[in-house]
């Protein structure tokens, strides 16, 4: 019988992400935490411009959206 896993890797880009300790320390934000710093942040548009050696906006949400 197989077991199910669940990805807890971390974005390697967490300790230069801005965002990475206000998501962390807030309950009201765990959902972005969960959703794009664990597991999923390939799919982080601010992993994505870390990635490719832009300039990450401070602004820029997980999303793509800006604040």
């Amino acid at each position: 019988m197989k077991e199910s896993t669940t990805s807890t890797e971390v974005c390697p880009h967490s300790h230069g992400c801005a965002l990475f300790p206000i998501l962390s320390k807030s309950n009201a934000l765990e959902y972005w935490s969960r959703s794009y710093c664990q597991g999923e942040f390939r799919r982080c548009a601010r992993f994505e411009r870390m990635s490719k050696g832009l300039l990450v906006e401070p602004n820029l949400l997980p999303n793509g959206k800006k604040i």
